[in-house]
């Protein structure tokens, strides 16, 4: 789910009660505060990720084998 800088920081920084059930991801490439358009928190949908990341974006990653050995002991 796409949140403004300030919900990020609170449930992601180490001192939040959320912190141990977040798992917060980094935009792509890195935007100053200064120049980041204001972010409409009313939005309830679900955001396609090219709509921050472009039309072009195609970053999905498949394993070419098994995830996990038989005797690596994660599965």
């Amino acid at each position: 789910m796409a949140v403004c800088d300030k919900t990020f920081q609170i449930l992601t920084r180490s001192s939040s009660p959320y912190a141990t059930d977040m798992i917060g991801i980094e935009p792509r490439t890195a935007i100053a505060i200064d120049q980041a358009m204001p972010f409409r928190c009313q939005t309830t949908g679900v955001r396609d990720p090219r709509v921050t990341k472009g039309l072009e974006y195609r970053e999905t990653q498949t394993a070419d084998g098994p995830v996990c050995e038989a005797d690596a002991g994660c599965c």
